[in-house]
């Protein structure tokens, strides 16, 4: 528990402009009308982009878990 919060600590100015990028790209989405689920997924899906845009091994290490 301690490791996590010295890690969301130490990463507390980054982590709020990432949250301030998803709630904006959210809220543009519900203007649009979109359903809550899809202006959510809307917004996570650069996230998940980069993710695995930095991280390339990760999309066949998430497969086999899945399988």
């Amino acid at each position: 528990m301690g490791r996590w919060i010295d890690l969301v600590s130490a990463n507390a100015a980054e982590l709020l402009w990432i949250g301030s990028g998803v709630l904006a790209i959210y809220l543009i989405a519900r203007l649009l009308k979109a359903h809550p689920l899809l202006a959510l997924t809307i917004a996570l899906l650069p996230l998940a982009v980069a993710y695995f845009f930095y991280h390339p091994a990760s999309p066949s290490h998430f497969i086999a878990m899945m399988g």
